[in-house]
């Protein structure tokens, strides 16, 4: 669920600097390239964000006192927390430990696939691996595959995980929200032979769009669209189910997926960096302010004017 609220983040915030969008399609086209997975279940993986997120006191006689606290409850009247916990430490061990042969699994991927090892990744990759080789974390690793622990040890490996290393933890788990993001989208980019644009900076001014089709129609007809300084009107014409709207709707997606960083369906695409992008395809009327479809139209056009006007870099869909 982190990852889909991260992926719906990215939907909402289109980058609008060229250095950024092909770092981003750079790190994509990796994974896609290298093919890995996340090495847990979904539902394991929140018993660890539930854990993590309930941090422990930093100062180690407090964590020793709490946690002896909920083993007595627990010996007394069958209390469930101290299981919970327990669990939770287990779950959050394997975890870590699969995590880290997953980051050596990538840093090896981008050797063979960079001399140097040095990929759009590799800054975050080196960073997670610098985390897990700490030396508190790889006491915790050594603990990995067992599962029976003395209270001793349960109290000194939850120390170290949410006492010592819970805000590292936490930035980990958010450090995985996007890996899952990178894995799912290169998947999908993979198995749909997208292809990731290549942005250049915003006073080159043109869209160039080879074989691109709209992603959601199986066997769609490609075709292929560049609007530069020269040539950046288009009326579009042809008979009722010719597909207008359909072209109109695949060169706006493919121009905001672009922006995103995120595959397209082309063979090709090499774009400057916009200011926005406006549609009026289907503007509703507005019956609470007696605006008719006529006149929210007309309304729409004149913001977009406007916006023309004021010299932004704008691709417009009526």
């Amino acid at each position: 669920t982190g990852g889909s609220r991260l992926l719906e983040q990215m939907f909402q915030s289109p980058m609008t600097n060229e250095r950024d969008i092909n770092e981003r399609s750079a790190i994509f086209s990796f994974f896609e390239k290298i093919k890995v997975n996340l090495p847990f279940r979904s539902e394991d993986f929140e018993e660890v964000e539930n854990y993590v997120r309930s941090a422990q006191s930093s100062n180690r006689l407090i964590a020793t006192i709490q946690i002896s606290k909920s083993k007595l409850l627990n010996f007394l009247f069958n209390d469930k927390e101290y299981l919970v916990l327990n669990d939770g430490l287990h779950k959050t061990i394997e975890l870590l430990s699969k995590i880290k042969q997953l980051v050596e699994e990538i840093e090896m991927s981008e050797k063979a696939e960079n001399g140097t090892g040095v990929t759009s990744y590799h800054a975050k990759a080196v960073k997670m691996q610098d985390l897990l080789s700490s030396k508190y974390l790889e006491q915790a690793l050594q603990y990995s595959g067992r599962r029976q622990l003395t209270f001793r040890q349960v109290s000194k490996l939850d120390y170290i995980l949410r006492g010592i290393y819970n805000e590292e933890l936490q930035e980990l788990i958010q450090d995985l929200y996007e890996l899952d993001v990178y894995i799912t989208v290169s998947d999908v980019s993979r198995d749909r032979g997208f292809v990731y644009g290549i942005a250049v900076d915003k006073e080159e001014q043109f869209i160039d769009l080879k074989g691109v089709y709209h992603p959601c129609i199986p066997g769609a007809v490609a075709n292929d669209v560049y609007i530069g300084k020269e040539k950046n009107v288009f009326f579009l014409t042809g008979a009722n189910m010719a597909g207008k709207s359909t072209l109109m709707k695949t060169i706006a997606t493919s121009v905001y997926l672009g922006h995103m960083g995120f595959p397209v369906a082309a063979k090709e695409m090499t774009f400057s960096v916009h200011d926005g992008i406006y549609t009026s395809i289907n503007v509703p009327d507005n019956l609470s302010m007696g605006y008719s479809h006529f006149y929210a139209e007309v309304l729409r056009v004149k913001h977009v004017a406007q916006e023309v006007s004021s010299g932004k870099q704008l691709l417009i869909i009526f």
